[in-house]
């Protein structure tokens, strides 16, 4: 996959799954909005899931394997929106908490890695 079919799939299902969490939040009756959210999650986990890191820095692996999890947290948020759960809430905190904190601390491209 190049990087501009998962920039754009990560951009798509960014928005797809916030409005999917605005519109099941504003308890909006339209039966799509689980399908919205979860198609968004899907997206973002995909983009997660495929961006592999080869190199030998255990500080990067480690926050790539957060992401990782946090993708799959979003997937299973959306499972927990399907049966109308409370906990999918706790999923997408702890998978925004997981995506800020490996933001902030991955070395940029002007940063020295090991």
């Amino acid at each position: 996959m190049s990087k501009s079919v998962k920039r754009i799939l990560f951009i798509v299902g960014g928005i797809f799954t916030l409005i999917g969490a605005v519109l099941y939040i504003a308890a909006v009756n339209w039966e799509y909005v689980p399908y919205l959210y979860a198609g968004g999650c899907a997206g973002i986990a995909v983009v997660y899931l495929t961006n592999v890191y080869r190199g030998k820095n255990t500080r990067i692996r480690r926050l790539h394997g957060f992401l990782a999890a946090a993708g799959i947290l979003l997937v299973a948020s959306s499972y927990f929106m399907f049966h109308h759960k409370q906990e999918w809430i706790i999923c997408v905190a702890v998978s925004a908490v997981l995506q800020i904190y490996a933001s902030f601390t991955m070395p940029g491209k002007n940063d020295e890695t090991e």
